[in-house]
C-alpha cells in the first residue's frame, strides 16, 4: 500500500511540475505569454483602421464575433460591390472615416432577443502588440463603454484573457499605415 501511495505522490508531483512549467507566464520580446498565447486584460488599448486611431477595446470571450460601433452606417452598392461607410469616434473624440466592402452578413442574437442581420467588414487591427485583420459586425454601441469588442473568433489562438485585470498587455501597438 505504501508503494502505491508513493507512486501516486510521485506522479502528482510530476504532473504539478509539468503543469506549472506549461502554464508559467514567460516574457518573449516584452510580451507576457502563456505558451503561445499573449496575456491581455478584459480591456486593452488597440489601434484600428487606416490611418489608425487608438480605441479602448473590450476582449469579450462571451461574444462569438467582434463588433464595432456604427450606430448610423450607410449600406450601399458601388461597382456591384456592397459596402458600408460610417465614422468611428474613439473615447477621446478622435474620428476615423471607414468605408469598406461587406465580406458577409452575420446573424446576431444580443441579449436573447430575436436574430438581427448585420453587415461584417474587415479592418486592420492591433492589440497587445499583435497586428492582424479582423472581421467586425456593425453595432450600435452608444449605450456601452467601449466602441470595439473583440470576440472569440479573433481571440482564439492569440490571447489568454485575464478577466480580473485591465490594460494587462505589456506591449502596445505602433501605428500602422
Amino acid at each position: 500500500m505504501a508503494s502505491v501511495l508513493n507512486v501516486c505522490l510521485a506522479v502528482t508531483a510530476l504532473h504539478f511540475t509539468a503543469s506549472t512549467l506549461l502554464l508559467a507566464p514567460v516574457r518573449a520580446e516584452g510580451q507576457v505569454k502563456v505558451g503561445e498565447l499573449a496575456v491581455a486584460g478584459w480591456v486593452e488599448d488597440g489601434w484600428i483602421g487606416t490611418p489608425p486611431i487608438r480605441v479602448k477595446v473590450k476582449l469579450d470571450t462571451g461574444a462569438k464575433i467582434s463588433s464595432i460601433h456604427a450606430a448610423q452606417y450607410r449600406d450601399y452598392m458601388r461597382d456591384g460591390i456592397r459596402r458600408v461607410s460610417f465614422t468611428l469616434v474613439n473615447n477621446e473624440g478622435q474620428e476615423l472615416k471607414i468605408d469598406e466592402p461587406v465580406v458577409r452578413t452575420a446573424s446576431i442574437r444580443r441579449g436573447g432577443v430575436e436574430l438581427r442581420e448585420r453587415p461584417v467588414i474587415r479592418l486592420k487591427f492591433c492589440v497587445a502588440g499583435l497586428a492582424s485583420e479582423a472581421e467586425f459586425s456593425m453595432a450600435d454601441r452608444s449605450d456601452l463603454s467601449y466602441p470595439v469588442v473583440l470576440g472569440r473568433a479573433f481571440l482564439a489562438g492569440r490571447f489568454l484573457v485575464d478577466s480580473a485585470r485591465t490594460f494587462q498587455a505589456s506591449v502596445s501597438c505602433k501605428p500602422h499605415g
